[in-house]
């Protein structure tokens, strides 16, 4: 399960992968797909958000899929591996305090020098 707060701006990374292939030179590197790119996307090996997720929105978390895929030369011997993960939409108190019945005192201090 990976957090994500509510209304951060779309971009933040969510979370950042780590691959490890034993093959050596191009043939190790790895480039990271995400199966939701409505919500999400990759920069590199960070996922990060599109938008800005509501936790008071329906939708509160996602299932997301991410394959790593090396680059492995000749084609038939390059490999891919999936990894799945919920995305969490975390609350944040973004709601402003509102009310009829809401009351305030002002007090002003006098002179208080000596």
């Amino acid at each position: 399960f990976q957090p994500a707060p509510e209304n951060e701006a779309g971009g933040r990374p969510i979370l950042t992968m780590s691959s490890r292939d034993l093959d050596a030179g191009a043939n190790a590197d790895v480039t990271y797909f995400v199966n939701d790119t409505d919500n999400f996307r990759m920069v590199g090996d960070a996922l990060v958000g599109n938008v800005p997720f509501d936790f008071e929105s329906p939708l509160r978390y996602y299932g997301v899929s991410i394959w790593g895929h090396d680059n492995g030369l000749p084609r038939p011997f390059n490999t891919t591996n999936t990894v799945q993960f919920t995305v969490f939409v975390t609350d944040v108190d973004d709601q402003v305090p509102t009310g009829r019945n809401m009351a305030a005192t002002v007090t002003q201090l006098g002179d208080q020098t000596t």
